[in-house]
C-alpha cells in the first residue's frame, strides 16, 4: 500500500488490501532510435526494457503477482513526434510436472 496513513485493523479488510500503482512513461525520438525520456513507477508496477532495438519495446510489469477486485492501476504512454513504442505486459503460463 503506497499510503502512508496509518491502517485501522479493525476496518474493512477489502480495503485495507488493495493495490494502488501507477507507471508513467515519455519516450522521445534520439537519433535513429526511440528512447525512455523520463520514467515514473510506483505500488507494484514496473517499467522494464527486454531489448535495444527500434520501435522500443517497453513491458509494464507487475510486481504484486496478480489483480485483484478493487485494485487501482493506471498507465500511462506520452510519444514526441517520430517516436515508436511497442508496450505490453508479460504474461506466464504455468508449467506442471506429473
Amino acid at each position: 500500500m503506497d499510503s502512508l496513513a496509518p491502517v485501522d485493523p479493525r476496518g474493512d479488510a477489502a480495503k485495507r488490501q488493495r493495490a494502488c500503482a501507477d507507471a508513467r512513461a515519455s519516450f522521445a525520438r534520439v537519433g535513429a532510435r526511440t528512447e525512455p525520456a523520463r520514467l515514473f513507477e510506483t505500488g507494484g508496477l514496473r517499467w522494464r526494457f527486454p531489448r535495444s532495438s527500434n520501435p522500443c519495446e517497453a513491458a509494464i510489469v507487475n510486481t504484486g503477482g496478480g489483480v485483484a477486485g478493487g485494485d487501482s492501476y493506471s498507465v500511462s504512454l506520452a510519444l514526441s513526434e517520430g517516436a515508436e513504442v511497442e508496450a505490453s505486459t508479460p504474461s506466464a503460463e504455468p508449467c506442471l510436472a506429473t
